[in-house]
């Protein structure tokens, strides 16, 4: 069954990505958002005039080959498929991170037909009552089931996450079926991050769902659809298999462009609160605010590996990825660190 990653924003180093949130607003009102909260957003979403030459900037860098439109939720801007065509236009990937609710066959077929390939949505859950109840929108789940539909009949492969929580936790077998009947690929599984309103959903029992989904890893790891990507730190039986080992953090190869033009490193680490600046993408270049975001991001994590108390003398520090640094303070360990001990 695919594979064991310490984040969904994994990328090779050889490469760099965007995450660019199209805008503030949401139709939601999900329980764990890491982005923003309620139907007005945050700051003043940026115009077609001012992102045109943005994406001019970003396409003489020459680096960044794929543009993750997020949000928000992207598909409530009237601009997006000017925004998509305009990516594309310039020689690089655009894909969407979705909820998936808003979708219309007519949208689907305009997507694919100018561009996109891959939507990335989310299912909280294998029903309405657990998925809705994390969404806090009665009608979210159903809507996203045939917002998936018309995107797959479009041509476009839908991938989706699963926000394993307390109640969702039992669910896994039956969100995997409905990712097969729904012909979902990659479907991935990781619980709430304590960022944003993530922080007040820590579950009590963060040990027991990790050790459940290595279990539900291992049971299904001869899986060949869909592909299985689960996100989570490594467990004592994963010690024992020597192919086993988590990439460290590289967010200094992933940026976030937010809705108002300001280009920063990884989402998470971001939005983290640890100091890690961000540069105005209307009023410096994306090749000099780049380098510089990733020169800073570089420092920042050369400095938290040096920092790290309990990783110094530690057997297994060159194949658990050291933890996010997102996650926990500076120069602390990931709070799931004490999994190894």
């Amino acid at each position: 069954m695919g594979q064991i990653l310490s984040c969904p924003f994994t990328v090779d180093r050889a490469s760099s990505r965007i995450l660019w949130e199209f805008t503030g607003k949401c139709n939601l009102n999900c329980r764990h958002c890491l982005y923003y909260g309620g139907s007005n957003g945050v700051g003043q979403d940026l115009t077609r005039e001012q992102i045109t030459p943005i994406l001019d900037s970003i396409a003489r860098e020459g680096s960044i080959k794929a543009i993750w439109i997020s949000g928000g939720e992207p598909l409530l801007r009237r601009e997006l498929m000017w925004f998509v065509e305009a990516i594309a236009q310039r020689g690089m990937t655009p894909s969407i991170s979705s909820n998936a609710t808003l979708v219309t066959e007519e949208m689907a077929r305009s997507l694919y037909r100018l561009g996109v390939r891959y939507v990335h949505v989310s299912l909280d859950g294998a029903d309405a009552a657990t998925h809705d109840a994390l969404r806090r929108a009665p009608g979210a789940f159903d809507a996203a089931l045939a917002g998936i539909d018309r995107l797959t009949a479009s041509g476009i492969q839908v991938g989706a996450s699963c926000m394993v929580t307390e109640e969702s936790a039992g669910q896994l077998d039956r969100v995997l079926a409905l990712a097969k009947q729904r012909r979902v690929s990659p479907l991935s599984f990781y619980t709430v991050a304590p960022i944003g309103r993530g922080t007040a959903e820590q579950p009590g029992n963060l040990l027991a769902l990790m050790e459940g989904l290595a279990a539900f890893q291992r049971e299904h790891s001869g899986d060949q659809t869909p592909r299985l990507e689960v996100f989570r730190t490594l467990t004592g039986q994963d010690r024992l298999d020597k192919t086993a080992g988590l990439r460290p953090c590289n967010a200094d190869s992933f940026f976030t462009i937010s809705n108002t033009g300001r280009l920063s490193s990884c989402p998470w680490l971001s939005k983290s609160g640890h100091g890690l600046g961000s540069i105005s993408l209307l009023e410096t270049d994306f090749s000099t605010a780049a380098e510089e975001i990733r020169r800073e991001t570089a420092a920042f994590l050369r400095r938290r590996r040096e920092a790290l108390p309990l990783c110094g003398g530690c057997a297994h520090r060159d194949v658990c990825g050291r933890g996010c640094p997102a996650v926990s303070l500076p120069g602390e360990n990931d709070p799931l660190c004490r999994f190894l001990l």
